[in-house]
Formats: C-alpha cells, sequence, structure tokens
C-alpha cells in the first residue's frame, strides 16, 4: 500500500495540471500601504494563474467604490496605479481583471497622526531565522500593551 502514494501523488498533480484549467486558480493580490494626506502614493497589485505570473492582463483599479483607471499589468504580472491621497482615514481597493478580484486597505494618516506598528515575530528577533529576542523586546511589548489597551 505504502509503494503505491508516489504513484497517486502523481496522478493527483497530472489532474491538477491537466484537468483542472488555470483559470480556476487565477488570483489578484494588492499589498495594504499606509500614507500621508495629500501625497501621491503607488498602488500595486499582482496578477497571478495558480502557482505562476500572468502578464498582460488589463487590471481595473478603484479606491471607495469609485475607478481611478486601468493599467496593463507587465510581463512580471504586476500592475501599478498612482493614486493621490485624501483625507485621513481608511481606503478600500479593488482590482479587477476579468473575473477575479482582489482587495487591499489604505491607511492614510496626517504627518502628525502617532502610529504603533509592532511586527512580534519578525522585527523583534535578533537576526533573521534566528529563535533568540531581542534584549527586551517581551518587555516592550508589555509597555505598549498597557498604554494602548
Amino acid at each position: 500500500m505504502m509503494a503505491n502514494l508516489p504513484g497517486l501523488r502523481y496522478l493527483f498533480f497530472l489532474l491538477l495540471v491537466l484537468v483542472i484549467p488555470a483559470s480556476a486558480f487565477a488570483e489578484i493580490f494588492i499589498n495594504d500601504i499606509v500614507a500621508l494626506a495629500r501625497e501621491e502614493i503607488l498602488i500595486k497589485a499582482e496578477t497571478k494563474s495558480g502557482y505562476f505570473a500572468k502578464g498582460g492582463k488589463i487590471v481595473e483599479f478603484s479606491v471607495n467604490g469609485k475607478s481611478i483607471g486601468s493599467v496593463l499589468s507587465g510581463g512580471d504580472s504586476i500592475a501599478y496605479k498612482i493614486f493621490k491621497t485624501g483625507r485621513p482615514g481608511i481606503y478600500t481597493v479593488l482590482a479587477r481583471s476579468g473575473k477575479d478580484i482582489g482587495s487591499g486597505v489604505i491607511l492614510v494618516l496626517k504627518k502628525s497622526s502617532p502610529l504603533v506598528f509592532i511586527d512580534i515575530e519578525s522585527s523583534l528577533l535578533a537576526a533573521p531565522f534566528a529563535k533568540k529576542p531581542v534584549k527586551s523586546s517581551r518587555e516592550v511589548i508589555r509597555k505598549i500593551m498597557n498604554s494602548y489597551p
């Protein structure tokens, strides 16, 4: 029974690649952005088909339901759109290419707005892939949690 397992895996892989169309796995990814009020930013959308980049697609961008234009994604599958932010607040970004839709968020702040950003597992470690936390990092997180419950 164990001898058939690699054969079954291979068969399953072939079914995925040959039978199921690539459009079933098509996706659009948009990165979330933190920006300042009344500044130009670059919105980035990545078009994919399954595991592979899919360039040459027309991507339509909209912010808070209002279209801001369309662009053609490059050979690297990335489409860029310049957007000028307005008042401070949270903006919803949608990117469409055919039937695929991706969404993201733009957090727009005043220049004087305080911002607390915490990346617990990555930036607090001494080095990438290190398991040893930076000295006093846990203490700093506790202080922040007590200040902003």
